[in-house]
């Protein structure tokens, strides 16, 4: 299925629901967070989502991250799952989804891999951020080769391509 301007809209929808909802949480635990990327861009520049974006990105330093994974469900509606790599064996990431299983939501990159889809935001730790340009510009080099590596195996993953049914 194509993403319509309709059904991006409803994703967006959704997908605010869900960051709502750990603003929430996150308030409760007294933990910190910050939109990032498309998401940060999009609240600034277009007062909300850019019209395009179909994904929520949201970043945590890593105690707060970690935090998170360690008591987050107990604050979270029942039908909210926080997906790691570790409670979902076939997830393909190294970094969190909250992922609302009352919905379905199926990337294209990931529609052949057997693992817990609906739709979703996602939260990356933030490990450290050196303030030389060339250690982070090596970083980021090492990250994409490491993430092309462990996808290597999966040749679905490069075409990304956004399908949605929203239930």
């Amino acid at each position: 299925m194509e993403l319509n301007e309709e059904i991006l809209h409803k994703l967006q929808r959704k997908q605010l629901e869900i960051l709502l909802e750990f603003d929430r949480v996150c308030n409760e635990m007294r933990l910190n967070y910050s939109i990032s990327s498309g998401t940060l861009l999009g609240a600034i520049r277009h007062k909300g989502f850019i019209p395009w974006d179909d994904d929520v990105d949201v970043v945590m330093l890593r105690e707060d991250y970690e935090k998170f994974l360690e008591e987050g469900k107990r604050y979270l509606p029942k039908n909210y799952f926080i997906q790691t790599y570790e409670n979902d064996k076939n997830y393909p990431h190294n970094f969190v989804k909250i992922v609302d299983i009352s919905t379905t939501l199926r990337e294209g990159y990931t529609s052949n891999i057997d693992m817990i889809n609906g739709i979703f935001i996602d939260i990356f730790p933030i490990d450290r951020v050196s303030s030389n340009k060339i250690i982070r510009r090596i970083d980021n080099l090492l990250l994409s080769i490491i993430y092309l590596v462990k996808h290597s195996s999966n040749p679905g993953w490069i075409k990304k391509q956004s399908v949605a049914i929203i239930g």
